[in-house]
């Protein structure tokens, strides 16, 4: 019996959890079926020492339910209720780059498609995949809401334009109050972690500046901007460029370099710069300017 392992569901509700004890104690193995890692750590923490090395825990997720229909019944508000009110005459949405990048190719380390002219090039899926990973479903989600908002307009003819914005990963200083360690989150910990010695995984050599991103979503409320998608990304994101940026300005203030994976991808935004005016701050600004604001939210 010490092999045998019971799989149980449910494990940390009221029952689930009695149950998982009722079976450690006969002397079962315990695989709890969870829905999130905090659900773990809570179990962890609460089940007696002795049981602790006979439980794992296996996480599954309602892709469905937790990421594809809240991203599309979310887009789909917004340009009914725009549609309704009558008065709407441009809607602006903001996508993500990870729409475009094909996930299994992603992990496997090399993409089949390095440049994305297209804005319309994106990945699209059924809404009934499976992902290994959540990261992977929360491209999947972005997709969905693409093909939603086509849709709509397609079929919906609204009285208003649609305009999208897709970013590639954002770096920048943060415009809220907040925390070295809350900085250090979201796309900004792609940056960071590379210059700590603690990559968040394989680095995409793609890139645009915060202020870019935030001009770009201004800018194309501009009746001159043609309604589409308009893929954001700065030119020659090398990242063995931020140690060189961050040793001229900075001097010494990370660790140093550890082997980086890089995967190479760019998006064609010319139509972008030219449609809202104005070039992406290159890469170099984008480090200088992430490094300059973490180091001063440290020093404080």
């Amino acid at each position: 019996m010490a092999d045998e392992i019971v799989a149980i569901t449910g494990i940390s509700g009221f029952l689930g959890y009695g149950a998982a004890l009722e079976a450690l104690q006969a002397g079962y193995r315990v695989r709890g079926i969870i829905r999130k890692t905090s659900q773990a750590d809570k179990l962890k923490s609460t089940l007696p020492a002795e049981f602790s090395s006979k439980v794992d825990f296996f996480i599954t997720t309602d892709f469905d339910k937790d990421y594809f229909r809240p991203s599309v019944d979310i887009t789909l508000s917004l340009l009914r209720a725009s549609a309704a009110s009558g008065t709407v005459k441009r809607v602006v949405v903001c996508s993500s780059v990870s729409a475009y990048i094909p996930s299994l190719e992603y992990a496997s380390g090399k993409l089949s498609k390095e440049v994305i002219e297209s804005d319309d090039d994106f990945i699209h899926y059924t809404g009934k995949e499976q992902f290994p990973h959540h990261l992977f479903a929360y491209a999947a989600s972005k997709s969905l809401a693409l093909d939603a908002t086509d849709n709509f307009v397609k079929t919906e003819a609204p009285p208003f334009d649609v305009v999208v914005v897709v970013p590639s990963f954002v770096f920048g200083p943060g415009k809220l109050k907040e925390s070295a360690e809350e900085f250090a989150r979201g796309s900004n910990a792609i940056l960071l972690g590379h210059l700590m010695g603690k990559p968040t995984g394989p680095l995409l050599t793609i890139s645009v500046h915060i202020d870019d991103v935030s001009k770009a979503h201004v800018a194309a409320l501009k009746p001159s901007v043609a309604p589409g998608k308009y893929l954001l990304d700065s030119e020659k994101t090398d990242w063995a460029i931020p140690r060189q940026v961050v040793k001229t300005h900075f001097g010494k203030v990370f660790p140093e370099e550890v082997p980086t994976q890089t995967i190479k991808l760019h998006l064609e935004g010319s139509k972008a710069e030219k449609a809202f005016g104005f070039r992406f701050k290159s890469f170099e600004t984008q480090v200088k300017d992430t490094v300059e604001y973490y180091l001063g939210l440290v020093s404080n």
